[in-house]
């Protein structure tokens, strides 16, 4: 909540120096007497923050106060949902039933009772009519829809919230920070990301120093792939708040997929000192990551072999692992980890492709591991070229083996995947010497599934086939660009 005080009066009391005068007359011996808007007041903004004990003292003074008041009886039995004591918010609320049905306060408790049992109809005629109740004069209806909106929250009933919250005109949502702060969560939690974009940059053009929602915005601009923009609002973060310590793990790992190993490791460097207590254990194996790429190899197994102790049974670790070991050329040290990496989880086709590339045990090795692989995921051109260039070489003479390993091949699958074909295309043109079947071929696949020739470019091996003159004029008859 915002600050009530007016610009002409430099003593009214803030929000958090009003519930602290109050919660310290609660705490009193002797509590003296406060009056009762005050104390619903007082309970609105505690409530409306998350701070239910608190909220709580404050009901139970006013009840010393005010016994057998219904708005400070339903008060308490909205708390009482708020810590799970559902008998007693039941057992108040029968109690209170008879007098307090006109009462929005009344409803408003039934319908937390009614998240509780998932009873969704029974919630929402009870919120409808708790919004009936309130009076539509001085934003009072306004505030109280908003209020329902960020208790959705909470109950993770995000497409509600993002409901009551359109229910109300937008300058009241505009009028708080943390009102549209919890207005782009819902929005970002029901998918609508460009919309909850929008709002979280007008939290932040409202409140600048709102780390949180530059923190938000950040994983947002992620998401679109708005990468830079995201670097900036991280580093915003940051500025603001120096131990936001998940700002710099996730700038370290835009750094790392923009390939800037240096700054990665700086931010995630950054990470570990500002995240003692709760460390994530990845950013020792993004540090080894950068470490590789900078050259720091023996350093780089060390942070890896940390990461691996702390998540022994991570396979994707295990994978980056291997992956890095191949780059420098350890073949038997990424054997061993993309190994286990498939022990651990056999149903991650890359995995067995990439124990395939580097297959120390030679070619019957790499063989069967891409098969393995391409019965997970049969859309890897390059995996089904190597697996046939292993039987065949790719030579005129082994044209027979060639054609066996195909048919082989397509009989494991309803229809014929279309990297296959591909491949098939390969076989047709350089050992069959068919060109115009191989031409047919491939005009089939550019046609159904382009991106498999688009993946079959970023393969030298592969380049060749794709460069020859009548197999070109097809790829560039279908509007591929490679």
């Amino acid at each position: 909540m915002g600050f009530y005080s007016d610009d002409d009066d430099e003593n009214e009391e803030t929000d958090e120096e009003f519930v602290d005068r109050l919660l310290a007359n609660a705490d009193a011996e002797t509590p003296s007497f406060v009056g009762l808007n005050e104390i619903v007041e007082a309970y609105g903004i505690l409530a409306f923050g998350s701070r239910y004990e608190d909220a709580m003292k404050i009901v139970d003074m006013g009840l010393t106060l005010f016994p057998e008041n219904n708005k400070l009886l339903a008060f308490k039995a909205c708390l009482l949902v708020e810590f799970d004591k559902l008998t007693e918010a039941e057992s108040l609320l029968r109690y209170i039933s008879d007098e307090a049905d006109k009462l929005p306060e009344f409803h408003l408790a039934q319908a937390w009772l009614h998240i509780k049992h998932n009873r969704e109809s029974d919630m929402l005629k009870a919120l409808k009519k708790a919004v009936s109740l309130v009076p539509d004069i001085d934003g009072k209806r306004e505030h109280f829809l908003m209020g329902i909106g960020t208790s959705m929250i909470r109950h993770n009933q995000f497409e509600l919230s993002v409901i009551f919250f359109e229910q109300v005109p937008y300058e009241y949502l505009c009028e708080d920070v943390e009102t549209l702060f919890e207005y782009a969560y819902s929005l970002d939690n029901v998918g609508r990301i460009d919309d909850s974009i929008a709002q979280y940059e007008k939290v932040v053009r409202k409140d600048p120093m709102y780390d949180s929602a530059w923190y938000n915005l950040g994983l947002l601009y992620s998401r679109v792939d708005r990468l830079d923009d995201a670097l900036e609002a991280y580093t915003n973060c940051t500025d603001i708040s120096p131990d936001f310590a998940d700002a710099y793990y996730n700038r370290g790992s835009i750094y790392i997929s923009k390939m800037m190993p240096a700054e990665a490791l700086t931010n995630l460097t950054e990470y570990l000192s500002y995240n003692q207590l709760r460390v994530e254990y990845m950013a020792y194996a993004m540090i080894g990551s950068c470490l590789f790429e900078l050259g720091i190899n023996d350093l780089a197994k060390e942070f890896y072999r940390f990461a691996l102790k702390h998540m022994p049974k991570s396979d994707h670790v295990m994978y980056c692992f291997g992956r890095n070991l191949a780059w420098i050329g350890d073949r038997c040290g990424a054997a061993e980890m993309f190994e286990k990496a498939i022990a651990v989880n056999p149903h991650q086709a890359d995995y067995f492709f990439s124990l395939g590339d580097i297959a120390p045990k030679g070619a019957g090795q790499a063989f069967d591991n891409y098969l393995a692989g391409l019965k997970l995921d049969p859309t890897n051109v390059i995996a089904w070229y190597r697996c046939l260039f292993i039987v065949s070489n790719i030579l005129p003479e082994y044209l027979e083996e060639a054609r066996d390993f195909i048919e082989k091949s397509k009989s494991k699958f309803a229809d014929t995947p279309k990297a296959l074909l591909f491949v098939e295309a390969i076989v047709e043109f350089y050992m069959a010497g068919n060109t115009r079947k191989a031409i047919a071929m491939v005009r089939e696949v550019a046609t159904s599934e382009p991106q498999v020739i688009q993946e079959a470019a970023q393969s030298s091996e592969l380049q060749k086939f794709l460069d020859e003159k009548k197999i070109k004029a097809v790829i560039d008859d279908c509007n591929i660009e490679l």
